[in-house]
């Protein structure tokens, strides 16, 4: 129970943080790792940097400073589109948006801005978010019906955790240093960034 408590918390401090943050019924949200034996990366946010996903490393946004875009009405925070097709987008103003995929080594990653371009070997549909049943709970995000996994990356002078789709061709076989987590998510009704770099 303290755990639930926890995470519920953990998320509902997220949200709120994020101007324009409510809970409301939306296909957009917020997401943290819950690993409750993993100290290292339960309740860690998850954020999009350098078209990957990580623990432990702040999202990377951009706005041009162009006089008809007012950078003020976006927000520098890691925000998803679920859509009922099955497809996964981040919640941007750019035009043409931004798709998220697995790669065809299973990292969880997003199309550059201006591009729709995914790899034939990407795989773009099979998510599935599952809404809170609750005002204020969770709700859950996994791939092809299976979970993700957290493996630790250097960055700089620290180390953060770059995340992966369990998938056949991500076995876990090679790295040993790899852990599972669940995909927790907060409903969001606030603005969206303007592109992810």
């Amino acid at each position: 129970m303290f755990i639930n408590v926890a995470i519920v918390s953990a998320l509902a401090a997220l949200t709120s943080a994020i101007p324009g943050a409510e809970d409301t019924k939306t296909n957009y949200f917020t997401a943290i790792a819950t690993h409750s034996g993993d100290h290292r990366i339960h309740l860690q946010q998850i954020n999009a940097s350098g078209q990957k996903f990580y623990l432990i490393k702040g999202t990377s946004t951009d706005c041009p400073q162009a006089k008809e875009i007012d950078c003020s009405k976006y927000v520098n925070s890691t925000v998803f589109d679920s859509r009922s097709d099955g497809t996964l987008y981040l919640h941007v103003g750019v035009p043409g948006g931004q798709q998220v995929y697995i790669a065809s080594g299973g990292a969880l990653v997003y199309t550059a801005p201006h591009s729709a371009n995914i790899p034939d070997d990407g795989q773009a549909a099979t998510f599935t978010h599952t809404r809170p049943t609750s005002s204020g709970g969770l709700g859950t995000l996994v791939f092809d019906n299976k979970g993700f996994v957290a493996c630790p990356v250097k960055v700089d002078h620290y180390y953060a955790y770059q995340l992966y789709a369990w998938i056949p061709k991500f076995n876990g076989t090679f790295r040993t240093d790899c852990d599972g987590f669940g995909f927790a998510t907060s409903a969001y009704s606030g603005p969206p960034a303007w592109e992810f770099s």
